[in-house]
């Protein structure tokens, strides 16, 4: 497989060295969908398959879980040695001539480079003074100004995006990330990730899973993977297993919507903040109290790579930077709004008493 380059705002790049068998087709499906693949002359990261990592780090990996690490400060630069099953799969190298990954191209690779990568780009773009913001944008019909949805995860930004998109209330922009440069927002990709919850909200995705392969085989696949955990597992222990077992359909804005009704690129205008609440509550916020609730929002984003965050910033500030300079950035113009959703919220209701301009 040839190299796949991709460019981003801010003028970062990524390029991926021949991305080797056992993980191409799901790099091509992961990562076709963010931009054409260009030819790229000084990339921002670097990912290079190699066959064999030597781990040179003695002490122990200072991270618990998933995702054990090593941290190490070289005369070169900084070095990040991730792990599997023990052994040494991953390495992120911070040098002066950018950005390299070195892994181990075994099956399975794909997503974890996929995380790192993300991560990465997070990072990079806030040296660039860009953020990749966690939240769904839709631009209002009749409007060429764009309204960022953002809040924790789970907190109904997708269910809320997809409900205005099929009331014809505005056009798709992003959905879960999106990148903030000089007070605009940039679509990061095309896709929607289809889930089980979404799909028992929305009664009408069930009609559209019957018409799209994507979401016909998602729910195939998840009939059969709840029953497997019905039979073995306790009631209890389901809902914890639930969304990592389950997994999500990815189906293109377009086809989902059945018409050509997204755009790349708009001013930002407004945010949105979504928080769980007793009842459906609009409230404007002060500028200071919203940007301080997007950085809380962009720090849970973080989530296994939070404690190699904090060695990395430790290290460099400029390599770790936070989105604190995009967000401060954005103009005056942009309003902020706290929306207080219930426990039991309608996606339908919330979407037609809900304002976007």
């Amino acid at each position: 497989m040839n190299d796949i380059g991709f460019s981003f705002p801010a003028d970062v790049t990524v390029l991926l060295k021949k991305p080797p068998p056992s993980i191409s087709n799901l790099v091509q499906k992961q990562w076709s969908r963010f931009a054409t693949p260009i030819a790229i002359n000084k990339p921002s990261i670097i990912a290079h398959p190699v066959d064999i990592l030597y781990d040179t780090k003695l002490h122990r990996p200072l991270g618990t879980g998933v995702q054990p690490y090593t941290f190490q400060i070289t005369d070169k630069g900084a070095v990040a040695l991730f792990y599997y099953r023990g052994k040494p799969d991953l390495q992120v190298c911070w040098c002066a001539t950018g950005i390299r990954v070195d892994y181990h191209p075994r099956p399975g690779m794909a997503n974890r480079l996929y995380g790192v990568l993300l991560w990465l780009l997070q990072n990079t773009f806030n040296k660039e003074g860009a953020a990749l913001l966690h939240g769904a944008v839709i631009v209002p019909k009749d409007t060429n100004s764009a309204v960022l949805l953002t809040g924790p995860r789970g907190s109904g930004k997708t269910l809320l995006l997809l409900t205005l998109l099929k009331n014809a209330k505005g056009s798709y922009l992003a959905e879960d990330k999106t990148i903030l440069f000089k007070n605009q927002v940039f679509c990061f990709h095309n896709d929607v990730p289809i889930q089980d919850h979404h799909i028992e909200a929305l009664p009408w995705l069930v009609e559209q899973s019957t018409a799209i392969n994507q979401l016909a085989r998602y729910r195939l696949r998840r009939m059969r993977r709840r029953r497997f955990l019905e039979h073995h597992l306790p009631s209890y222990l389901l809902s914890r297993f639930e969304k990592w077992v389950m997994g999500s359909a990815s189906v293109p804005v377009n086809t989902l919507m059945g018409r050509n009704d997204s755009v790349k690129k708009a001013p930002l205008h407004r945010i949105l903040i979504l928080t769980p609440g007793d009842a459906f509550v609009v409230r404007e916020c002060s500028r200071s109290q919203g940007i301080a609730a997007l950085m809380c929002i962009q720090e849970q984003t973080l989530g296994t790579f939070s404690r190699l965050q904090q060695h990395l910033f430790l290290w460099s500030q400029k390599h770790a930077s936070s989105p604190i300079t995009a967000l401060n950035e954005i103009e005056k113009t942009v309003s902020f709004f706290r929306v207080d959703l219930p426990s039991d919220w309608n996606p339908v209701e919330i979407a037609e008493e809900l304002r976007l301009c």
